[in-house]
């Protein structure tokens, strides 16, 4: 068993240790107090090995990126403890998705071959020069090519839909000359995605995909040659909605 040691009065980057905290697993943990004032209880191991420098309110980003942060627009909360802004939090997260392997989505990017530009990598000047500052708030940046790599002419400010439709698991259908996903054909066409998915799902390419119809909104049926929905057959008919949609469906006959 290895000796005890005390931390007592130790710093470790923007923490020093106050007093021994009691023991809430294995190993022993501490009282710490960050530059920031904030108080936490951190184990000895992760003191030991670097992995707690400060208690993440981001005093210990380091003198140098404070700079690099304010000099480039960042907002500061007080001396010393900036606020990243979305630009700056962009350029972080794809440095690490890129070339660090221990980041959590590492595999879906450095870890296939994407990469960073060299000139991006250490400079977020550079980065903010060639990308600029979102245009709204909710947009964040997206790959152009899912294939290519982060950078200049392969990278853009999207909103979540539009990376959605981006997104390389995606399904493209080309028809007459056009290609897109299948919630930009149903949103095209007016329909809901659902019914072209259970056509595809059902074999139909093509024209029978994109067969002429009445695209409305809710489930469509075929009544003697008649494309229409369950509300509107209820509605001429007089029968019941409830009961056409049971009888839809346990497919019985709907008239």
């Amino acid at each position: 068993m290895p000796a005890f040691k005390d931390l007592t009065g130790q710093r470790f980057g923007k923490l020093e240790v106050v007093s021994r905290a009691p023991a809430r697993s294995k190993g022993a943990f501490w009282n710490v107090k960050c530059d920031c004032g904030v108080e936490k209880v951190i184990s000895a191991s992760s003191l030991a090995r670097g992995h707690a420098r400060s208690c993440g309110c981001g005093c210990g980003v380091g003198e140098a990126a404070s700079r690099r942060m304010l000099k480039h627009g960042a907002t500061v909360r007080k001396v010393g403890t900036p606020v990243k802004n979305k630009a700056y939090l962009c350029w972080t997260q794809v440095k690490q998705r890129c070339t660090n392997p221990n980041a959590q989505n590492y595999h879906r990017y450095g870890g296939r071959g994407i990469t960073m530009h060299s000139d991006w990598v250490e400079d977020f000047a550079a980065f903010l020069r060639d990308v600029g500052e979102p245009p709204e708030p909710n947009m964040t940046l997206d790959r152009i090519d899912n294939d290519g790599n982060y950078e200049p002419g392969n990278v853009r400010w999207a909103t979540r839909k539009e990376q959605a439709n981006n997104r390389s698991t995606n399904l493209l259908i080309t028809w007459e000359g056009k290609t897109m996903s299948m919630s930009q054909w149903a949103e095209h066409l007016g329909c809901k995605r659902g019914l072209l998915s259970g056509r595809w799902k059902a074999g139909l390419r093509g024209a029978e995909l994109f067969a002429p119809a009445k695209w409305v909104r809710g489930t469509t049926v075929e009544v003697n040659g008649e494309v229409t929905t369950i509300h509107e057959l209820a509605a001429k008919t007089g029968i019941p909605y409830v009961t056409l949609k049971w009888r839809h469906k346990h497919g019985r006959p709907l008239l």
